[in-house]
């Protein structure tokens, strides 16, 4: 999958997403966009970490996954953003 025209596509659908990112355990921060003209609100450090803290949360969501299912989403609602974090399965998993 081609991670960095996945989040072009992402801020195509909606000029209201500031930001798409894509992290994948294998390769830490795969991807990732910002809206055209949008000054960042992070610096490129923090963005960093910022793509992969949904990573390590999902990963301690594992625990109930037998009872409760796989993780689809999960949104976050910030004072000056809003979040959400897709989970994409590989076709074994």
């Amino acid at each position: 999958m081609n991670y960095k025209q996945l989040c072009k596509q992402i801020l195509q659908k909606d000029n209201a997403i500031r930001f798409a990112g894509v992290a994948t355990v294998e390769e830490n921060n795969a991807a990732e966009e910002y809206q055209e003209g949008l000054v960042p609100l992070l610096t490129r450090e923090e963005s960093e970490l910022s793509i992969m803290q949904p990573v390590i949360r999902t990963s301690t969501r594992k625990t109930f996954e037998s009872k409760l299912g796989k993780t689809i989403y999960s949104y976050t609602e910030y004072q000056k953003i809003k979040r959400a974090s897709f989970v994409l399965y590989n076709q074994e998993t």
